[in-house]
C-alpha cells in the first residue's frame, strides 16, 4: 500500500496524478499534461514531449504542417531509474527552439554520467522553415554604466566587440529617454560593430539631434548595405531586412556628433 503524503503537496502532484489516471491498457495516444506525455502500453509506461512548430518543420523524415505539434518518445519512465522527477520547457526564440530539462536525481552517483547519457539519447533535430525572425536586443541601459563611458571591447556580453574607444554610453538626450550609444568622437566618419559568432543584424534605432541632416550607412556582408537620412530632429527604427548572418558591420556617419543610437536587434542564425 501507498503511504499517503502529508503536508504541503508536491509540485509534480499533477505528474503523478496524470500517471496514476491512466488506464490499465492503452490503445492510442499518450497522454499529456504541459507537453509532457505517458502511455502504458503491453512493455509499459513510456514517456513522451510534444512540441508545437507554429511553422511546421521536418522530424525523422515526418513533415509537419504549419501550427501541428510533433510528438516525441524518449524513452520507458523505468529506464530513468535514476531521476525522482523531472520538467521540461520549451520556447522559440525566431527560428531556433530551446529545450530545458529540469531534473531532480535520486542519488547523486554517477550523475554526471547519467546526464550525458540522457541528452546524448534524447537528442532532437527538426528541421523546417522559419517565420519571421524574432530579435533580441542590447538597450545600453542594462547592465547600466556611467555616463560617457567609451567602450573598450565586450558589452554588454563578450558577443558584442565595440572596438577600443570607438563609441561610448551616452545619458538620455532629445527622444531617447535612456541611456543609449553614440560615437566616442564627433568628427569620426567609421565606426564598426563585432560579433564574436555570426549573428543576423536586424536593425536599429537612429535618432538625429542636430540641427541638419544626418546620414548613416551601414555595411554588412558584400552586397549587405542599407542608407539612412535622417531630418533634424527625426527618430526612425531601422530594419536591415538581412537573413545572412554576419561577424562585422561597418557605420559609416556623415554628421556624427549628431547621431544617437538605440535598441541593436539582432537575431541567431
Amino acid at each position: 500500500m501507498q503511504t499517503q503524503r502529508r503536508g504541503r503537496p508536491s509540485r509534480f502532484t499533477e505528474y503523478d496524478q496524470l500517471v496514476a489516471s491512466l488506464p490499465p491498457l492503452m490503445e492510442k495516444r499518450p497522454k499529456y499534461l504541459n507537453g509532457i506525455g505517458v502511455f502504458r502500453g503491453s512493455r509499459g509506461i513510456t514517456a513522451w514531449l510534444k512540441i508545437r512548430l507554429p511553422h511546421g518543420g521536418v522530424l525523422k523524415g515526418k513533415s509537419y504542417g504549419p501550427g501541428a505539434s510533433a510528438e516525441i518518445k524518449l524513452g520507458n519512465l523505468e529506464s530513468f531509474d535514476w531521476v525522482e522527477k523531472a520538467e521540461v520547457r520549451m520556447r522559440e526564440e525566431g527560428h531556433v527552439f530551446f529545450g530545458e530539462a529540469f531534473v531532480v536525481p535520486k542519488t547523486t552517483k554517477n550523475l554526471v554520467d547519467n546526464v550525458v547519457e540522457l541528452a546524448i539519447a534524447h537528442n532532437i533535430d527538426i528541421q523546417g522553415k522559419s517565420g519571421p525572425i524574432v530579435p533580441l536586443w542590447v538597450t545600453f541601459d542594462d547592465p547600466h554604466i556611467a555616463a560617457n563611458a567609451v567602450l573598450h571591447g565586450g558589452y554588454p556580453t563578450a558577443l558584442f566587440d565595440w572596438g577600443n574607444g570607438m563609441w561610448k554610453i551616452s545619458p538620455p538626450a532629445g527622444k531617447f529617454a535612456t541611456f543609449h550609444l553614440t560615437v566616442a568622437d564627433p568628427a569620426a566618419q567609421l565606426a564598426e560593430l563585432r560579433f564574436a559568432s555570426p549573428r543576423i543584424f536586424v536593425g536599429i534605432d537612429i535618432f538625429n539631434q542636430g540641427p541638419g541632416d544626418a546620414s548613416v550607412v551601414i555595411h554588412g556582408r558584400e552586397k549587405q548595405r542599407i542608407a539612412v537620412t535622417l531630418r533634424a530632429g527625426e527618430l526612425r527604427r531601422v530594419r536591415t531586412g538581412w537573413s545572412e548572418p554576419l561577424t562585422q558591420a561597418e557605420f559609416e556617419f556623415q554628421s556624427a556628433g549628431a547621431i544617437h543610437f538605440d535598441n541593436l536587434a539582432y537575431a541567431q542564425p
